[in-house]
């Protein structure tokens, strides 16, 4: 799906040449999903190919939290997302397929990685047959750390710095970048024309790295996916994926 029909009313950029993604089409993020009522199976059902999983570091162990005030020590990788995950593999529910799990961790960097690599280890038989990949987002160590990491294991880069160790690169998913440096729209209306400048130059940058781009902080409206994504934004970062999935599929 390159382009999109144009929603009605809706005039984009007619001095702008459309941004071409990288993807066929858009990737729906499912942002904070652990907050949905239903984590997991809401996105899952959505078809949303990225799924966001908050982990805070409390008395030496993860939890699926948004900050350490407000932990439920039931709440972890485990019950809300590997399982349900390992539930869907064995019975065949859905298409696993190119899913990966935006892994923001809120505590130190090293920390969480050394606590999350032997959870996921638990669960490599289930990882391996569905082809899932965890994207470390929020806190990250270096990037040239990651060489030696499992390959499920990758990394959302938060920069258009470039990158001379190729292995590493390799293990970049996509970039991903704050949204509000680049404009201030509330998803009403066209997107300032300057804005729509600055917008499609980092999609492009990106783009030419190799890599899917993403903002996170962006409006969540149906104005705003489309006109983001004429624009090069790969990613929809959206908290109602079935919303957003109902949408692309007219």
């Amino acid at each position: 799906m390159k382009k999109l029909t144009l929603l009605a009313g809706c005039v984009l950029m007619n001095s702008l040449a459309f941004a071409e993604p990288i993807l066929e089409q858009p990737m729906i993020h499912s942002h904070n999903d652990y907050q949905q009522v239903v984590p997991f199976w809401y996105a899952y059902s959505s078809n949303a190919k990225s799924i966001e999983v908050d982990l805070v570091v409390q008395d030496g162990a993860l939890y699926v939290s948004h900050g350490d005030d407000v932990i439920d020590k039931r709440r972890t990788i485990e019950t809300l997302y590997l399982q349900p995950l390992e539930q869907a593999v064995d019975l065949s529910i859905g298409e696993t397929e190119k899913i990966h799990f935006l892994v923001d961790m809120k505590s130190d960097a090293q920390t969480s990685l050394d606590l999350l690599l032997p959870v996921l280890k638990k669960y490599e038989p289930t990882i391996e047959k569905s082809g899932v990949t965890f994207v470390i987002s929020g806190n990250r160590t270096p990037i040239e750390s990651y060489v030696n990491l499992p390959s499920y294991i990758q990394m959302d880069y938060q920069s258009l710095e470039p990158v001379n160790n190729e292995k590493a690169w390799d293990k970049v998913s996509m970039i991903s970048l704050a949204f509000k440096p680049y404009s201030s729209w509330d998803g009403n209306g066209e997107i300032p024309k300057e804005d729509q400048v600055k917008i499609k130059a980092v999609a492009d940058a990106a783009h030419q790295m190799g890599k899917p781009f993403r903002f996170w902080g962006t409006p969540d409206t149906a104005n705003a996916w489309q006109q983001l994504w004429e624009l090069g934004v790969d990613v929809i970062n959206t908290d109602q994926p079935d919303v957003v999935n109902r949408y692309l599929a007219k």
